[in-house]
């Protein structure tokens, strides 16, 4: 299955596997799937998983923040949805840091540069998992980092 969403004014098309279709419609709360540039002392690609549900893989955040989130956020199927951002770290020290460091949405001039092309989307070991990229990307490597919950 695929959809195109529009981030700043630029077209992601998302594809997604039945089985992710599947586990869509059964979710009990809205989902956000999203797609982190991660600026840092280098840049990386992440997808993050956002519910003020408790899922498994998932960070639950307090209600008034995912309903931010949910906000910016485009629907996709069922109650998953997919948001677009730009992060980077408050101190390019991460040694420092005991788990992820600590991150700050900020801005970036022509966001549409860093918008992927696509977004692939499936459903294994009982979590969301996805990979993106750019029409140049390499499809046969996974090298999206799936930031989730401590829990998994």
């Amino acid at each position: 299955m695929t959809k195109n969403l529009i981030f700043h004014n630029k077209f992601l098309k998302v594809e997604w596997s039945k089985t992710a279709e599947e586990m869509a419609n059964k979710l009990d709360a809205s989902l956000v799937l999203e797609i982190q540039i991660y600026f840092s002392c280098m840049i990386g690609k992440r997808l993050a998983y956002y519910s003020d549900f408790p899922m498994n893989g998932v960070y639950q955040l307090q209600t008034e923040l995912f309903e931010d989130i949910l906000k910016d956020s485009q629907q996709l199927i069922g109650k998953l949805y997919v948001r677009f951002n730009t992060v980077m770290t408050k101190s390019c020290r991460v040694s420092e840091y005991m788990g992820p460091p600590p991150v700050t949405d900020f801005v970036v001039a022509h966001s549409d540069a860093f918008v992927p092309n696509w977004l692939a989307i499936d459903y294994k070991k009982n979590m969301f998992v996805g990979e993106y990229g750019w029409f140049g990307s390499d499809t046969t490597t996974p090298n999206t980092k799936q930031i989730r919950s401590a829990a998994v």
